[in-house]
């Protein structure tokens, strides 16, 4: 779209702003300026906008100065009036008039001369590239461009025809081409169209009095008419309608402007403070208003903007365009502050983790796959991809075992995988289940040796169970050992092993508070291992549901020490010797001995035992500490607590 700079310089003073910045500004803000035109032979410059949808409001040059005064921060040289056309006044005519129309202002034109317009009106048509051709056209043009406002020029004065008109909104046959046609008399309308129709977004204006003023001027100056006193004329249904639509008022929190717009470009990143906020909007012509007690913008949306400023991102998207973007952070700021996760995926970290630093390796398997076990029920999918992948997985051994196969093939002397995944079946009931499983396999002909002169030892049926306790102790879990009666046992998590398991080398774990199954551990059943070189070589399987875990993995949330102070005073060192029974616990004599604050003891160290067989007795050096919180001790504190410990030793050795 087109502006001519020097109307615009009628409503602006630009002259102080230059070129450059002044369309580095607009491009910044949203108007993308493609081409700037220097116009000599009429003395004016051509600006070329490339108007975007949301921004249809912007189709005059007073429209465009009204945006360029927000985005500069500059006055307009005209105030805008308001114009209520609401308010009934004497001699109004109250009619029906089309649903498009809202308003009405009509003045007749008496004895007017066909005169040529004058050059600066043909100049600046000529910028929009319109040829002039008669004077009232071009001043219907020319107000057009100007202010935006239609005008309709009526070569008729039958009162019958002119409501046809008003009824039917015909506003184009009832025009003139032809100024040698025309009567000496016209009718002049001024129409103010429903600015609640999208249709007349591009046909509505708040200047309707300077272009009524300005028109009425041109056509009496050039044309030498004599002009009527005016008629108005309102759509009486249509207003009462509008009255009782309420006026768009957005409410947005101050917190969350900022929070959207984020930090300005400061080496203190502050933000967009209470009085930026509003002298913004105020730029906009947002009418803001401040509720202190909610820390709440009340914005008041003009009616040429109500088609797209309609949520509260609309209106921080103004803000930030008219404030400058350039402005603001352009990256994210740093932040300290953690995700949340849940429960059961940091128990999986910790799982994978413990695995790791035990030997293990972590594998991932399609959970679509052939099941090698067919006597496990599977879930069949309706259209598979291909033969592999027709059933839904309902464990994670059967993915492992393939895995193994396929590294034995590579020579592989050690195979000890993982898998954390999904598993689905159905239940008694007939209803998907999925679950998360945790599987392994574990194969390793070189475990370990006694001394270098023996023979590499496989791993057993004892090591591998080893292997599973290491790995719940480092859970710092305690689990429960059951052997299994595959015939009398209905749990899911055993039913779907039946055809995998060894059948005597098998057993299951189990949660010691309640016995219920929460996995198993078994080696292999040869028949699926057949063609393989390791046929007779024990590999062992374990599978854990992951859920069932989560119930009883406790995660400590405090530590259990107590902090005290170092005592600042030296400490005495003394061998003793003791004789007690051969079955009492020397624990708890040691116990006895430093839960005592009477005897001022540190600590006790064991530093030899001799057993006396013809006595049954113990005779134990104890390396004993002293050391007091608050003073030295000397030779008879010393002695006292020796005393007192022979007393009761010697009460011990009674029992």
């Amino acid at each position: 779209m087109k502006f001519s700079w020097q109307i615009l310089n009628y409503f602006l003073n630009l002259q102080k702003i230059p070129l450059n910045k002044f369309e580095e500004s607009l491009t910044l803000a949203g108007l993308e300026i493609d081409t700037i035109e220097d116009k000599r032979e009429i003395s004016d410059r051509i600006i070329d906008l490339n108007i975007t949808a949301n921004r249809r409001d912007i189709y005059s040059i007073t429209h465009l100065a009204t945006e360029i005064s927000a985005i500069f921060n500059i006055p307009l040289k005209i105030k805008h009036k308001k114009f209520l056309i609401y308010k009934e006044q004497k001699h109004n005519y109250i009619i029906q008039l089309s649903n498009n129309i809202l308003y009405y202002k009509l003045n007749i034109v008496h004895n007017i001369i066909n005169n040529k317009s004058p050059q600066w009106l043909q100049n600046h048509l000529l910028a929009y590239n319109i040829k002039s051709q008669h004077i009232l056209k071009d001043i219907q043009e020319y107000i057009k461009i100007k202010w935006g406002q239609k005008i309709l020029i009526i070569n008729e004065l039958d009162e019958t025809y002119l409501r046809n008109i008003f009824k039917k909104n015909d506003n184009q046959n009832s025009q003139f081409q032809d100024m040698n046609n025309i009567n000496s008399s016209i009718i002049i309308c001024f129409p103010i169209y429903n600015y609640q129709l999208e249709c007349n977004i591009q046909n509505y204006t708040n200047d309707f009095f300077y272009a009524y003023e300005e028109t009425i001027r041109l056509i009496t100056t050039f044309t030498k008419g004599t002009i009527s006193k005016s008629k108005e004329f309102f759509n009486k249904q249509l207003i009462q309608k509008i009255k009782l639509v309420k006026i768009d008022k957005i409410k947005i929190n101050k917190k969350v402007i900022q929070k959207t717009l984020g930090p300005l470009n400061k080496k203190n990143l502050k933000f967009l403070s209470k009085q930026q906020i509003f002298v913004t909007l105020n730029q906009l012509n947002l009418k803001p208003l401040y509720v202190n007690k909610d820390k709440t913008f009340i914005i008041k949306i003009p009616k040429s903007r109500i088609h797209d400023l309609k949520r509260k991102i609309d209106i921080i998207e103004e803000i930030g365009r008219i404030y400058g973007f350039k402005y603001f952070l352009n990256k994210l700021p740093p932040t300290n502050k953690k995700g949340n996760i849940t429960e059961k995926s940091y128990n999986i970290y910790k799982i994978t983790h413990i695995l790791r630093n035990i030997g293990f390796n972590e594998v991932i398997n399609s959970s679509l796959n052939k099941p090698i076990n067919h006597l496990s029920d599977h879930i069949n999918l309706y259209n598979p991809i291909n033969e592999e992948q027709k059933k839904l997985r309902n464990n994670i051994i059967e993915g492992l075992i393939e895995n193994y196969k396929y590294n034995i093939k590579q020579k592989s002397s050690k195979i000890t995988i993982f898998e954390i995944g999904k598993i689905f079946y159905k239940n008694n009931s007939q209803q998907y289940i999925e679950e998360t499983h945790l599987g392994g396999l574990i194969y390793n002909q070189n475990f370990i040796r006694t001394t270098w002169t023996e023979k590499i030892k496989k791993l057993n049926w004892f090591h591998a169970k080893g292997i599973i306790e290491l790995f719940f102790e480092k859970l710092k879990i305690n689990i429960g050992w059951k052997t299994l009666n595959i015939k009398q046992v209905n749990d899911n998590l055993i039913i779907h092993f039946k055809d995998l398991m060894h059948p005597i080398k098998q057993i299951a774990i189990c949660n010691p508070l309640n016995n219920e199954y929460i996995g198993i551990l078994s080696e292999v059943n040869k028949k699926h291992l057949y063609n393989l070189s390791t046929d007779n070589r024990p590999i062992y399987f374990f599978e854990i549901n992951i859920e069932k875990l989560n119930n009883f993995i406790l995660r400590n949330q405090h530590l259990t020490y107590m902090a005290k102070p170092y005592s600042l005073y030296p400490s005495v060192i003394r061998d003793i010797n003791i004789e007690i029974n051969k079955y009492k616990n020397i624990n708890y004599i040691e116990n006895q001995f430093i839960e005592n604050k009477e005897y001022f003891i540190e600590s006790i160290k064991i530093i030899s035992e001799y057993n006396n067989k013809i006595s049954k007795k113990r005779s134990i050096c104890l390396r004993i500490i002293y050391r007091s919180n608050n003073r030295t001790l000397n030779s008879e504190d010393i002695n006292h607590i020796d005393k007192n410990i022979n007393k009761y030793l010697f009460n011990i050795n009674k029992e």
